[in-house]
């Protein structure tokens, strides 16, 4: 029957990429923690907001607040995450100190003591925040924070305006992280491919036409699923399911110093594409390769009952 080679095929070359992805994954994770790309992303996206040339750079304040300051892992180092509470605490009082800043100043008392007094003390957070913003050069960054405040008639309903805007602007930057993870996915696949000269259509055609391998790979994908159908089971040693395929003899990895003579301009550039393919299949992710083999896994369950 027909059915049953191609959903083979099909599986072992789901299963196949899935490994390598999962591995592209975790150097990827590694590289970005070390570059620490998180932190520089999230400093970055909100210098562009909060950096107001007109008055000062509040995201500098931001990050020096004792708040912010202790979610950094060390002091050269930038917090991968702000959670949306602190965030919009920070932003207050950021704000609301520009009006102390302001209405205040230091006094010498009778005892040699130097004290800040504050001779238009506002007591209400919310009001004081309006009171800042008040003391602000117009910008572009002043009528954004307006915004919070403009139908705020209590310091949760600005807390709640503020928490809001923070949520939506953080998918955005969640969006742009993912775009750079796609493309460090991609190079590492590309790495990956050379460096164990994974081509993919080697790797499709052997699959197809070897049917001792596709056996060999479906049963060890066979045996994986099972236990790890209901979820990705993240302590699960991926890397010993990579090297029990890489152990498969008719499987096309690796180089050898007879085929690197044997290669001519054609197969070079055969050898160019499928390394392309592959890394492009390896930035799919792990995630997008397990779903879709949850799906042909289900097709090949329904046909061997319908036998």
């Amino acid at each position: 029957m027909l059915l049953s080679p191609i959903l083979d095929t099909g599986i072992s070359f789901i299963f196949f990429y899935f490994t390598l992805s999962t591995l592209a994954s975790t150097l990827n994770e590694w590289w970005l923690q070390y570059r620490q790309s998180r932190g520089k992303l999230l400093k970055w996206s909100l210098e562009e907001l909060m950096n107001d040339p007109l008055n000062k750079n509040f995201s500098d304040l931001l990050y020096n607040h004792p708040f912010i300051d202790l979610l950094k892992k060390k002091q050269t180092s930038y917090p991968p995450f702000i959670p949306n509470d602190i965030f919009t605490k920070v932003l207050i009082d950021l704000i609301a100190d520009e009006y102390e800043k302001e209405s205040g100043k230091f006094e010498q008392q009778e005892n040699g003591e130097v004290v800040y007094e504050n001779s238009k003390e506002i007591k209400e957070k919310i009001d004081r925040y309006k009171a800042g913003l008040d003391t602000l050069h117009y910008s572009d960054f002043k009528k954004w924070l307006e915004t919070f405040s403009k139908d705020a008639k209590s310091e949760d309903e600005l807390e709640k305006n503020i928490s809001t805007w923070f949520n939506h602007y953080m998918d955005q930057v969640k969006g742009w992280f993912k775009i750079k993870v796609q493309k460090w996915l991609f190079i590492w696949g590309l790495v990956i491919s050379i460096v164990l000269n994974i081509n993919a259509i080697k790797i499709a055609n052997s699959f197809w036409q070897n049917h001792q391998l596709r056996s060999e790979v479906t049963m060890l994908t066979e045996q994986w699923y099972e236990k790890n159908k209901s979820e990705v089971n993240q302590s699960e040693d991926i890397q010993s399911v990579f090297q029990d395929l890489k152990q498969l003899i008719d499987l096309p990895l690796g180089w050898s110093f007879e085929s690197i003579q044997s290669s001519g301009v054609y197969d070079f550039i055969i050898a160019i594409i499928g390394w392309m393919m592959s890394a492009l299949f390896i930035s799919f992710g792990a995630p997008l390769w397990f779903e879709i083999l949850g799906k042909i896994m289900s097709v090949k369950s329904s046909a061997q009952k319908d036998k």
